[in-house]
Protein backbone atom coordinates (compact mmCIF):
# COMPACT_ATOMS: atom_id res chain seq x y z
CA UNK A 1 0.00 0.00 0.00
CA UNK A 2 1.67 3.17 -0.56
CA UNK A 3 2.24 5.97 1.53
CA UNK A 4 -0.35 8.44 1.35
CA UNK A 5 1.57 12.27 0.75
CA UNK A 6 0.47 15.43 2.53
CA UNK A 7 -2.23 16.12 0.44
CA UNK A 8 -1.94 19.92 1.34
CA UNK A 9 1.35 19.73 -1.17
CA UNK A 10 -1.05 18.07 -3.79
CA UNK A 11 -1.88 19.82 -6.89
CA UNK A 12 -5.91 20.02 -8.33
CA UNK A 13 -6.44 18.05 -11.32
CA UNK A 14 -7.13 21.58 -13.37
CA UNK A 15 -3.76 22.24 -12.14
CA UNK A 16 -1.74 19.74 -13.16
CA UNK A 17 -3.43 18.87 -16.46
CA UNK A 18 -2.99 23.04 -17.65
CA UNK A 19 0.41 22.25 -17.20
CA UNK A 20 1.10 19.12 -18.25
CA UNK A 21 -1.46 18.91 -21.43
CA UNK A 22 -0.56 20.37 -25.10
CA UNK A 23 -1.54 24.47 -25.33
CA UNK A 24 -3.40 23.88 -28.39
CA UNK A 25 -5.86 21.14 -26.83
CA UNK A 26 -6.40 23.62 -23.85
CA UNK A 27 -7.34 26.61 -25.92
CA UNK A 28 -8.88 24.89 -28.83
CA UNK A 29 -11.22 23.57 -25.79
CA UNK A 30 -11.62 27.19 -24.32
CA UNK A 31 -12.59 28.77 -27.16
CA UNK A 32 -15.49 25.67 -28.69
CA UNK A 33 -16.72 26.29 -25.16
CA UNK A 34 -16.95 29.81 -25.42
CA UNK A 35 -18.79 29.62 -28.57
CA UNK A 36 -21.18 26.60 -27.80
CA UNK A 37 -21.96 28.83 -24.52
CA UNK A 38 -22.79 32.02 -26.78
CA UNK A 39 -24.82 30.36 -29.10
CA UNK A 40 -26.68 28.19 -26.85
CA UNK A 41 -26.03 26.35 -23.43
CA UNK A 42 -25.05 22.56 -23.91
CA UNK A 43 -27.83 20.36 -23.14
CA UNK A 44 -30.53 22.60 -24.22
CA UNK A 45 -32.16 21.37 -27.60
CA UNK A 46 -31.40 22.72 -30.91
CA UNK A 47 -32.55 23.01 -34.31
CA UNK A 48 -30.62 20.23 -36.91
CA UNK A 49 -31.52 22.41 -39.52
CA UNK A 50 -29.62 25.50 -38.05
CA UNK A 51 -26.01 24.85 -40.12
CA UNK A 52 -24.00 27.40 -38.16
CA UNK A 53 -25.04 25.84 -34.54
CA UNK A 54 -24.76 22.74 -35.54
CA UNK A 55 -20.85 22.89 -36.75
CA UNK A 56 -20.44 25.08 -33.07
CA UNK A 57 -21.79 21.85 -31.27
CA UNK A 58 -19.61 19.88 -33.29
CA UNK A 59 -16.40 21.68 -32.80
CA UNK A 60 -17.03 21.86 -29.18
CA UNK A 61 -17.81 18.30 -29.23
CA UNK A 62 -14.22 17.23 -31.07
CA UNK A 63 -12.51 19.17 -28.33
CA UNK A 64 -14.29 17.83 -25.62
CA UNK A 65 -13.25 14.64 -26.71
CA UNK A 66 -9.40 15.77 -27.28
CA UNK A 67 -9.09 17.14 -23.82
CA UNK A 68 -10.65 14.38 -22.23
CA UNK A 69 -8.96 11.90 -24.49
CA UNK A 70 -5.16 13.38 -23.80
CA UNK A 71 -6.02 14.35 -20.05
CA UNK A 72 -6.84 10.02 -20.19
CA UNK A 73 -3.30 9.25 -22.06
CA UNK A 74 -1.45 11.62 -19.51
CA UNK A 75 -2.68 10.01 -16.22
CA UNK A 76 -2.57 6.08 -18.04
CA UNK A 77 1.03 6.76 -18.78
CA UNK A 78 2.30 7.12 -15.05
CA UNK A 79 4.11 10.19 -15.06
CA UNK A 80 2.10 11.82 -12.30
CA UNK A 81 0.53 9.83 -9.46
CA UNK A 82 -3.32 10.25 -9.04
CA UNK A 83 -5.01 10.23 -5.58
CA UNK A 84 -8.75 10.65 -5.17
CA UNK A 85 -11.65 9.56 -2.71
CA UNK A 86 -13.65 6.64 -3.95
CA UNK A 87 -17.06 4.84 -2.65
CA UNK A 88 -18.07 7.67 -0.38
CA UNK A 89 -15.29 7.12 1.47
CA UNK A 90 -13.34 10.74 2.68
CA UNK A 91 -9.94 8.90 2.68
CA UNK A 92 -7.79 9.53 -0.43
CA UNK A 93 -5.77 6.25 -2.17
CA UNK A 94 -3.64 6.38 -4.70
CA UNK A 95 -5.30 5.26 -8.69
CA UNK A 96 -2.30 3.24 -10.33
CA UNK A 97 -2.04 4.29 -13.66
CA UNK A 98 -3.24 1.44 -15.51
CA UNK A 99 -7.02 1.92 -14.41
CA UNK A 100 -6.99 5.18 -16.38
CA UNK A 101 -6.75 2.49 -19.73
CA UNK A 102 -8.82 0.35 -18.96
CA UNK A 103 -12.16 0.51 -21.10
CA UNK A 104 -14.68 1.63 -17.65
CA UNK A 105 -12.82 4.13 -16.61
CA UNK A 106 -14.33 7.61 -17.30
CA UNK A 107 -13.24 10.63 -17.49
CA UNK A 108 -15.05 14.00 -18.67
CA UNK A 109 -13.40 17.90 -18.18
CA UNK A 110 -16.60 19.99 -18.12
CA UNK A 111 -13.92 23.25 -17.17
CA UNK A 112 -11.03 23.62 -17.15
CA UNK A 113 -9.74 26.05 -14.90
CA UNK A 114 -6.68 25.65 -12.52
CA UNK A 115 -8.75 26.69 -9.38
CA UNK A 116 -12.07 25.78 -10.40
CA UNK A 117 -12.09 22.29 -12.82
CA UNK A 118 -15.52 20.95 -12.85
CA UNK A 119 -14.97 17.29 -14.10
CA UNK A 120 -16.44 14.20 -13.92
CA UNK A 121 -14.34 10.78 -12.55
CA UNK A 122 -15.65 7.02 -12.24
CA UNK A 123 -13.26 3.76 -12.17
CA UNK A 124 -15.22 0.83 -12.41
CA UNK A 125 -15.48 0.46 -8.64
CA UNK A 126 -17.31 4.02 -8.96
CA UNK A 127 -17.11 7.48 -8.84
CA UNK A 128 -13.78 9.55 -7.95
CA UNK A 129 -13.67 12.62 -6.36
CA UNK A 130 -11.38 15.36 -5.17
CA UNK A 131 -9.13 14.20 -7.48
CA UNK A 132 -4.99 15.41 -5.94
CA UNK A 133 -1.61 14.87 -7.94
CA UNK A 134 1.53 14.33 -7.43
CA UNK A 135 4.99 14.51 -9.15
CA UNK A 136 6.13 11.22 -8.31
CA UNK A 137 9.13 12.34 -7.01
CA UNK A 138 7.27 13.85 -4.48
CA UNK A 139 5.79 11.05 -2.83
CA UNK A 140 7.16 10.14 0.67
CA UNK A 141 7.86 6.87 -0.48
CA UNK A 142 9.68 7.50 -3.56
CA UNK A 143 12.89 5.26 -2.06
CA UNK A 144 10.56 2.31 -2.30
CA UNK A 145 9.16 3.09 -5.87
CA UNK A 146 12.99 2.92 -6.76
CA UNK A 147 14.37 0.06 -5.07
CA UNK A 148 12.98 -2.75 -6.96
CA UNK A 149 14.25 -1.48 -10.53
CA UNK A 150 17.60 -0.61 -12.25
CA UNK A 151 19.21 2.61 -12.20
CA UNK A 152 18.19 3.13 -16.08
CA UNK A 153 14.85 2.32 -16.07
CA UNK A 154 13.81 4.52 -12.78
CA UNK A 155 15.36 7.45 -14.04
CA UNK A 156 13.42 6.96 -17.15
CA UNK A 157 10.18 6.45 -15.42
CA UNK A 158 10.42 8.93 -12.66
CA UNK A 159 12.27 11.89 -14.34
CA UNK A 160 12.16 11.33 -17.65
CA UNK A 161 8.65 10.41 -18.08
CA UNK A 162 7.35 12.92 -15.92
CA UNK A 163 4.55 14.52 -17.07
CA UNK A 164 5.24 17.98 -16.34
CA UNK A 165 8.89 17.95 -17.49
CA UNK A 166 7.82 16.03 -21.14
CA UNK A 167 5.47 19.24 -21.57
CA UNK A 168 7.81 21.94 -20.34
CA UNK A 169 10.67 20.45 -22.37
CA UNK A 170 8.51 19.92 -25.56
CA UNK A 171 7.33 23.78 -25.29
CA UNK A 172 10.89 25.00 -24.96
CA UNK A 173 11.96 23.14 -28.02
CA UNK A 174 8.96 24.66 -30.13
CA UNK A 175 10.24 28.17 -29.24
CA UNK A 176 13.79 26.84 -30.35
CA UNK A 177 15.84 25.53 -27.49
CA UNK A 178 17.87 22.78 -28.44
CA UNK A 179 16.97 20.65 -25.20
CA UNK A 180 14.60 17.44 -26.32
CA UNK A 181 17.58 15.62 -25.96
CA UNK A 182 16.62 15.29 -22.57
CA UNK A 183 13.99 13.54 -23.03
CA UNK A 184 15.95 10.97 -24.56
CA UNK A 185 18.37 10.89 -21.35
CA UNK A 186 21.25 12.76 -22.80
CA UNK A 187 22.48 16.10 -20.66
CA UNK A 188 22.51 18.18 -23.65
CA UNK A 189 23.61 17.66 -27.66
CA UNK A 190 27.14 17.77 -27.28
CA UNK A 191 27.49 16.23 -23.59
CA UNK A 192 25.20 12.93 -23.58
CA UNK A 193 26.97 11.88 -19.71
CA UNK A 194 25.10 14.10 -17.00
CA UNK A 195 26.62 15.56 -14.00
CA UNK A 196 26.11 13.68 -10.66
CA UNK A 197 26.33 17.20 -9.22
CA UNK A 198 23.50 19.24 -11.23
CA UNK A 199 23.36 22.08 -9.45
CA UNK A 200 27.07 23.17 -10.59
CA UNK A 201 25.37 23.12 -14.34
CA UNK A 202 22.72 26.03 -15.03
CA UNK A 203 20.78 23.81 -17.69
CA UNK A 204 19.03 26.99 -19.44
CA UNK A 205 22.88 28.79 -19.49
CA UNK A 206 24.03 25.77 -21.39
CA UNK A 207 20.55 25.57 -24.14
CA UNK A 208 21.44 28.83 -24.50
CA UNK A 209 24.80 28.37 -25.59
CA UNK A 210 23.97 26.11 -27.72
CA UNK A 211 21.21 28.63 -29.37
CA UNK A 212 24.00 31.27 -29.44
CA UNK A 213 26.13 28.71 -31.45
CA UNK A 214 23.50 28.39 -34.02
CA UNK A 215 23.34 31.97 -34.34
CA UNK A 216 26.72 32.97 -35.11
CA UNK A 217 26.55 31.11 -38.24
CA UNK A 218 23.71 32.74 -39.42
CA UNK A 219 23.54 36.37 -41.73
CA UNK A 220 23.43 39.22 -39.66
CA UNK A 221 19.77 40.10 -41.71
CA UNK A 222 18.33 36.57 -40.36
CA UNK A 223 19.13 37.16 -36.70
CA UNK A 224 17.53 40.64 -36.97
CA UNK A 225 13.90 39.00 -35.56
CA UNK A 226 14.91 36.96 -33.14
CA UNK A 227 13.00 37.87 -29.82
CA UNK A 228 15.68 36.18 -27.44
CA UNK A 229 18.75 38.56 -28.71
CA UNK A 230 17.99 40.72 -26.08
CA UNK A 231 17.96 38.00 -23.06
CA UNK A 232 19.21 34.65 -24.88
CA UNK A 233 17.58 32.39 -22.58
CA UNK A 234 13.65 32.11 -23.29
CA UNK A 235 10.73 32.05 -20.20
CA UNK A 236 10.28 28.58 -21.57
CA UNK A 237 13.56 27.14 -21.45
CA UNK A 238 14.23 28.57 -17.86
CA UNK A 239 11.08 26.59 -16.81
CA UNK A 240 12.10 23.16 -18.39
CA UNK A 241 15.32 23.92 -16.52
CA UNK A 242 13.93 24.64 -13.43
CA UNK A 243 11.56 21.67 -13.69
CA UNK A 244 14.65 18.98 -14.58
CA UNK A 245 16.76 20.05 -12.08
CA UNK A 246 14.34 19.81 -9.35
CA UNK A 247 13.00 16.12 -10.60
CA UNK A 248 17.06 15.01 -10.76
CA UNK A 249 17.75 16.09 -7.74
CA UNK A 250 14.71 14.58 -5.50
CA UNK A 251 15.67 11.16 -7.57
CA UNK A 252 19.32 11.55 -6.72
CA UNK A 253 18.37 12.10 -3.23
CA UNK A 254 17.91 8.75 -1.71
CA UNK A 255 21.00 7.52 -3.09
CA UNK A 256 22.60 10.24 -1.15
CA UNK A 257 21.72 9.95 1.94
CA UNK A 258 21.68 5.70 1.75
CA UNK A 259 18.07 4.98 1.74
CA UNK A 260 18.86 3.84 -1.74
CA UNK A 261 21.96 1.69 -2.56
CA UNK A 262 23.33 1.62 -5.95
CA UNK A 263 24.99 -1.25 -6.92
CA UNK A 264 26.98 -2.21 -10.18
CA UNK A 265 29.39 -4.15 -12.01
CA UNK A 266 33.07 -3.55 -10.76
CA UNK A 267 35.69 -6.28 -10.75
CA UNK A 268 35.53 -8.89 -12.39
CA UNK A 269 31.95 -8.22 -13.51
CA UNK A 270 30.77 -8.49 -9.57
CA UNK A 271 28.18 -6.74 -8.38
CA UNK A 272 30.03 -3.85 -5.86
CA UNK A 273 27.96 -0.80 -3.74
CA UNK A 274 27.77 2.39 -4.88
CA UNK A 275 29.07 4.93 -1.91
CA UNK A 276 26.47 7.25 -1.40
CA UNK A 277 29.08 10.13 -1.47
CA UNK A 278 29.84 9.70 -4.62
CA UNK A 279 26.62 10.99 -6.16
CA UNK A 280 27.50 14.09 -4.42
CA UNK A 281 30.83 14.27 -6.54
CA UNK A 282 31.75 16.71 -8.71
CA UNK A 283 33.95 14.25 -10.75
CA UNK A 284 30.92 11.47 -11.08
CA UNK A 285 29.43 11.41 -14.50
CA UNK A 286 26.15 9.30 -15.17
CA UNK A 287 24.63 7.70 -18.53
CA UNK A 288 21.07 7.18 -17.27
CA UNK A 289 20.37 5.61 -20.42
CA UNK A 290 22.65 2.41 -19.57
CA UNK A 291 22.52 2.93 -15.86
CA UNK A 292 26.40 3.63 -15.77
CA UNK A 293 28.16 5.56 -13.56
CA UNK A 294 32.01 6.98 -14.03
CA UNK A 295 34.52 7.97 -11.16
CA UNK A 296 36.57 10.59 -13.70
CA UNK A 297 39.19 11.25 -10.98
CA UNK A 298 39.92 7.72 -9.64
CA UNK A 299 39.31 6.22 -12.92
CA UNK A 300 36.61 3.84 -11.68
CA UNK A 301 33.21 2.81 -13.61
CA UNK A 302 29.90 0.71 -12.30
CA UNK A 303 28.19 -0.65 -15.28
CA UNK A 304 24.26 -1.58 -15.57
CA UNK A 305 23.45 -0.15 -11.90
CA UNK A 306 20.41 -1.76 -10.05
CA UNK A 307 18.66 -0.25 -7.04
CA UNK A 308 18.16 -1.47 -3.40
CA UNK A 309 16.56 -1.25 -0.07
CA UNK A 310 19.80 -1.15 2.45
CA UNK A 311 17.71 -4.02 4.26
CA UNK A 312 17.10 -6.11 1.15
CA UNK A 313 20.52 -5.83 -0.25
CA UNK A 314 22.79 -8.79 -0.56
CA UNK A 315 25.55 -8.04 -2.47
CA UNK A 316 29.06 -10.22 -1.99
CA UNK A 317 31.83 -8.61 -1.39
CA UNK A 318 35.14 -9.19 -3.42
CA UNK A 319 36.16 -11.59 -1.00
CA UNK A 320 33.22 -13.36 -1.08
CA UNK A 321 33.06 -13.83 -4.85
CA UNK A 322 35.66 -15.29 -4.63
CA UNK A 323 35.11 -18.50 -2.99
CA UNK A 324 33.85 -21.31 -4.69
CA UNK A 325 30.08 -22.44 -4.78
CA UNK A 326 29.75 -25.93 -3.76
CA UNK A 327 28.11 -27.67 -7.08
CA UNK A 328 24.66 -29.80 -6.05
CA UNK A 329 25.90 -33.52 -4.19
CA UNK A 330 29.41 -31.82 -3.96
CA UNK A 331 31.32 -32.27 -0.90
CA UNK A 332 32.65 -29.12 0.71
CA UNK A 333 35.60 -28.69 3.61
CA UNK A 334 34.55 -27.60 6.84
CA UNK A 335 35.44 -24.23 7.22
CA UNK A 336 38.18 -23.69 9.82
CA UNK A 337 37.43 -21.34 12.94
CA UNK A 338 38.99 -18.39 14.18
CA UNK A 339 42.05 -18.49 12.70
CA UNK A 340 43.10 -17.95 9.22
CA UNK A 341 45.84 -20.43 7.51
CA UNK A 342 46.59 -18.73 4.12
CA UNK A 343 45.49 -19.26 0.99
CA UNK A 344 42.14 -17.54 0.35
CA UNK A 345 41.33 -14.83 2.50
CA UNK A 346 38.23 -14.86 3.93
CA UNK A 347 34.49 -13.35 3.16
CA UNK A 348 32.95 -10.65 5.07
CA UNK A 349 29.80 -9.16 4.64
CA UNK A 350 30.86 -4.99 3.85
CA UNK A 351 27.66 -4.36 1.73
CA UNK A 352 25.95 -5.19 5.32
CA UNK A 353 27.66 -2.34 7.16
CA UNK A 354 27.59 0.13 4.26
CA UNK A 355 24.40 2.10 5.33
CA UNK A 356 25.65 1.96 9.07
CA UNK A 357 29.03 3.54 7.39
CA UNK A 358 27.24 6.81 5.76
CA UNK A 359 25.28 7.17 7.96
CA UNK A 360 27.90 8.02 10.66
CA UNK A 361 29.84 9.80 7.64
CA UNK A 362 26.59 11.58 6.86
CA UNK A 363 26.36 12.79 10.49
CA UNK A 364 30.27 13.60 11.21
CA UNK A 365 32.11 13.79 7.99
CA UNK A 366 34.52 11.53 7.29
CA UNK A 367 37.59 11.04 9.53
CA UNK A 368 41.39 13.19 9.64
CA UNK A 369 42.59 10.04 8.70
CA UNK A 370 42.81 6.80 6.89
CA UNK A 371 43.38 4.56 9.54
CA UNK A 372 40.45 6.34 11.31
CA UNK A 373 38.30 5.73 8.00
CA UNK A 374 39.51 1.79 8.84
CA UNK A 375 38.46 2.42 12.30
CA UNK A 376 34.83 3.10 11.54
CA UNK A 377 34.31 0.34 9.38
CA UNK A 378 35.72 -1.89 12.53
CA UNK A 379 33.20 -0.59 14.60
CA UNK A 380 30.38 -0.92 11.77
CA UNK A 381 31.04 -4.36 11.85
CA UNK A 382 31.36 -5.18 15.18
CA UNK A 383 27.68 -3.05 15.93
CA UNK A 384 26.72 -5.41 12.88
CA UNK A 385 27.82 -8.56 13.92
CA UNK A 386 28.34 -8.07 17.77
CA UNK A 387 27.67 -11.65 18.70
CA UNK A 388 30.38 -13.24 15.33
CA UNK A 389 33.88 -12.15 15.95
CA UNK A 390 34.58 -14.02 12.91
CA UNK A 391 32.85 -12.03 10.77
CA UNK A 392 34.46 -8.76 12.06
CA UNK A 393 37.77 -8.07 9.40
CA UNK A 394 40.90 -6.31 11.60
CA UNK A 395 42.24 -3.10 10.41
CA UNK A 396 44.49 -4.46 7.88
CA UNK A 397 42.21 -6.21 6.00
CA UNK A 398 39.87 -3.62 5.82
CA UNK A 399 42.73 -1.12 4.44
CA UNK A 400 43.29 -3.40 1.73
CA UNK A 401 39.35 -3.41 0.57
CA UNK A 402 39.20 0.30 1.21
CA UNK A 403 42.34 0.88 -1.18
CA UNK A 404 41.14 -1.58 -3.77
CA UNK A 405 37.30 -0.61 -3.55
CA UNK A 406 37.28 2.65 -1.91
CA UNK A 407 38.96 4.64 -3.64
CA UNK A 408 37.08 7.96 -3.79
CA UNK A 409 36.83 8.18 -0.17
CA UNK A 410 40.32 7.31 0.42
CA UNK A 411 41.77 10.45 -1.63
CA UNK A 412 39.38 12.87 -0.06
CA UNK A 413 41.56 12.11 3.34
CA UNK A 414 45.44 13.69 2.82
CA UNK A 415 46.95 12.05 5.87
CA UNK A 416 47.56 8.40 5.30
Amino acid sequence: MSTAPNLAKGRSLGETLEQVLPREIIQEHQLARAAWLNAGRPGEAFDPSDKEQEGILERFREAQEALDRHAIKVLSEGGVSVWAAQNGSGTLSEIPSLVWSMSDTQLTIDQLAAKNTKYRASVSSGPLRELRTFPILHLPDVAERMAPLSFAEAFKRFVLQDAELVTAVRQAASEGTPCLTVLEGRFTEASPLWPAVLDEYDLAVEWADSIAQRMAKLHPKDKAGAAWLDDPIPESAKRAAAILRDRFNRFIFPLRRGAVIACGHQLFGLPTAVLPSLWSSSRVRIDPVNGDLFDEHAGLSWRGIFLERPSTSNLMSPHEAAEPKAQPHQAVAPEVEHKHLGGRPPKYHYNLVVPTVMNWLAESGLPDTKRGLAKLWHQAFEKKFPDDPDQVPDLDTIRKYLIAHQTDTLNAIRDQ
